[in-house]
């Protein structure tokens, strides 16, 4: 509500205070100028509501903003975790058919070794113990080798284990 001054009553007053009619004058138009300046109470309430408006707006957006990129950083979380698992699952896969594969060839190995030694055995009869050395030798490098690669493809899956789900 709009300040009501009444200029005329001011003047008057100014005068019979003492103060000469431009005195009076230029008093009243500064109070005047000063009233027409100054905010009423309905106008800071005015603008106390917009600005609450304004916050009330802009705290939506920005909620809505919030929501939307947790959203999109979801979707990019869960489409690299996808591909993640794709590409783990076939790493495993080719470790797993590599590792077959090498137990494979060790066995072949293996089989070719004691061919090896059973041919060295009916050339050399006398040489028993030293067969014997020298065979329980080689199953024990294709047994470490086997553990080795074994125990190799067992931490392999437990770190990509956590990835395949």
């Amino acid at each position: 509500m709009p300040v009501v001054f009444d200029t005329h009553k001011q003047h008057k007053v100014l005068i019979e205070a003492g103060f000469s009619d431009p005195q009076a004058q230029a008093i009243t138009n500064v109070a005047v100028a000063v009233i027409d300046s100054v905010a009423t109470k309905a106008d800071l309430e005015r603008l106390g509501a917009a600005t609450k408006a304004d916050i009330e707006r802009l705290g939506a957006a920005t909620k809505a903003d919030i929501e939307r990129l947790g959203a999109e950083a979801k979707l990019d979380v869960e489409r690299v975790g996808a591909s993640m698992r794709a590409d783990f699952e076939r790493l495993g896969a080719g470790m797993k058919a590599d590792i077959e594969r090498l137990g494979a060839e060790t066995k072949l190995d293996v089989a070719s070794v004691r061919a090896d030694l059973e041919r060295l055995d009916a050339k050399f009869e006398g040489l028993d113990k030293r067969l014997d050395v020298v065979t329980k030798y080689g199953m024990t490098l294709i047994g470490t080798t086997l553990a080795g690669l074994f125990g190799l493809y067992a931490v392999i899956l437990t770190i990509i284990a956590p990835h395949l789900r």
